[in-house]
């Protein structure tokens, strides 16, 4: 009987560790769905502000937060945006900062020359707010849209997320996978090792709410 209890004992060990080993665990059923991430890039905008420091100096952007919205389908697709409607809501919120700064800073550049903000932008055939119009225009945003927006296949094994690219089947190596936690309606994900993830790579740790 102690033969046969250790016999069993010792079969069922080995299955373990073979299980166990046969490749990484397929985690991606468990992150299909909606979900949405803000992206505060107000430091960003001031960042690119300041490399005229004169202008710097006139205009600060408290708040300028864009959604980003993560589609994870349960075919093992995945899209990847920034939500039209708030980045549309986020260039009208910095509309007026930009406004009363630009002013602010023509003022002081036409100080002692006797031309007022006004006589300036029309010798342009312009005035303010068809200035704003032109800086912020309804094809800027489409452009913006457009050059962040991304698609194809997602893989969720062992805790990394990987993206993968036109015509691949499964991942590569791990250097551009993130690593990621689920935790209940919150999905976060971190930096792939690579770091390749360009100008998002400040706002990582990415957290994402299910919608």
């Amino acid at each position: 009987m102690k033969k046969r209890v250790s016999l069993l004992l010792a079969l069922g060990l080995i299955a373990a560790l073979v299980l166990g080993g046969c490749g990484k665990k397929d985690d991606s059923a468990s992150l299909v769905g909606e979900w949405q991430a803000t992206l505060e890039m107000a430091d960003t905008l001031n960042e690119s502000l300041a490399s005229d420091p004169a202008m710097a100096d006139y205009i600060n952007i408290d708040s300028f937060a864009m959604k980003m919205d993560l589609s994870l389908r349960d075919d093992g697709t995945f899209t990847l945006a920034l939500n039209e409607a708030s980045v549309t809501e986020a260039f009208e919120g910095i509309k007026a900062p930009l406004k009363d700064g630009i002013t602010a800073y023509m003022e002081a550049s036409l100080e002692g020359t006797g031309m007022s903000v006004e006589d300036a932008l029309a010798a342009s055939g312009m005035d303010i707010d068809s200035m704003m119009d032109s800086m912020l225009s309804p094809e800027m945003i489409t452009a913006s849209l457009g050059e962040a927006t991304e698609s194809g296949s997602f893989v969720a094994k062992d805790g990394k997320l990987y993206f993968l690219d036109e015509g691949e089947t499964k991942p590569g190596d791990d250097s551009a996978a993130m690593p990621y936690t689920l935790s209940g309606s919150k999905l976060t994900l971190d930096k792939p090792s690579s770091g390749d993830v360009g100008d998002l790579a400040e706002f990582f740790p990415m957290e994402f709410a299910k919608k």
